[in-house]
């Protein structure tokens, strides 16, 4: 990938670092931004997200949910782990787990079906 896509990515994920600074000197939500980068410029068939906004602010979290989705459209599978249920329902299928159980599978799930899922887990 050269330079000026680079340049364009650490726009459209909001990174408002100095790209020159080292890792080690940028705050949580900046770093994590960073790891995103690194995985969407790898071109990976598959991406696994472990709360992938969870240090981020608002803003920057809708926009890397955003060109997250935008990959699964181009074929991308990301298996993404998250406690927000916002989000969760707009994904294309969710998995609820408990204890490392898997609960139950809900395709184009919205927050009601997430809420409801979760609160019959807690029977």
């Amino acid at each position: 990938m050269d330079k000026q896509k680079i340049d364009q990515l650490l726009k459209d994920i909001n990174f408002n670092a100095a790209p020159a600074n080292f890792v080690t000197a940028l705050s949580g939500g900046e770093r994590q931004k960073v790891a995103i980068a690194r995985v969407l410029v790898s071109n990976c068939r598959v991406i696994f997200a472990d709360e992938p906004t969870g240090a981020l602010d608002s803003v920057s979290g809708k926009i890397i949910f955003g060109l997250l989705r935008d990959l699964t459209k181009q074929g991308v599978c990301v298996v993404m782990v998250t406690h927000d249920i916002e989000m969760a329902a707009n994904t294309d299928r969710a998995i609820t787990l408990r204890d490392g159980q898997l609960r139950q599978i809900l395709d184009k799930p919205n927050a009601q079906d997430l809420f409801e899922a979760l609160n019959d887990e807690k029977k």
